[in-house]
């Protein structure tokens, strides 16, 4: 399977329609360049906000499954008009920096077994485990920041 280099920003077109459900009325956001890639929102706003991410994520988890990205040409032109259906397509760009960077920093929760004398000792002195962890982590590893940017 061949895998392209992920480049740092797309530009997808995607195409917007009114929905109307049991909780009343919505949008809906389709990539028309991701196969299967649908997301909503109550508003125009916010399924451009849901597309964004929901559009991210798939490029991001189609690399890590080591699947194939589509070709995007993101130099495309694009003219804005409404279908007959009602609908409209519009460009979405993402960038993919920023999303990696959102989701390297996310927190996971992990359990640490210690002796209990020395929690009753950190308690006592305020100490944040989450923090003491993460610096002795880099240290560790020999990282800093800038590591977080290759996961």
């Amino acid at each position: 399977m061949n895998r392209l280099e992920l480049q740092d920003e797309y530009v997808l077109l995607t195409k917007f329609s009114r929905r109307t459900t049991e909780n009343g009325e919505g949008v809906i956001a389709e990539s028309l360049d991701l196969n299967g890639c649908v997301t909503m929102g109550d508003t125009f706003n916010e399924a451009w906000d849901n597309a964004k991410d929901a559009f991210a994520l798939w490029i991001l988890n189609a690399d890590k499954l080591g699947k194939k990205i589509p070709e995007i040409d993101n130099s495309r032109l694009f003219e804005f008009q409404p279908s007959e259906d009602g609908s409209v397509i519009y460009p979405i760009k993402i960038n993919l920096a920023e999303y990696r960077r959102k989701l390297s920093n996310r927190a996971i929760k992990k359990s640490v077994t210690i002796p209990s004398w020395l929690n009753e000792l950190a308690e006592t002195n305020d100490i944040n485990y989450s923090h003491v962890l993460q610096r002795a982590l880099k240290a560790e590893l020999g990282v800093g920041e800038e590591a977080m940017m290759h996961y």
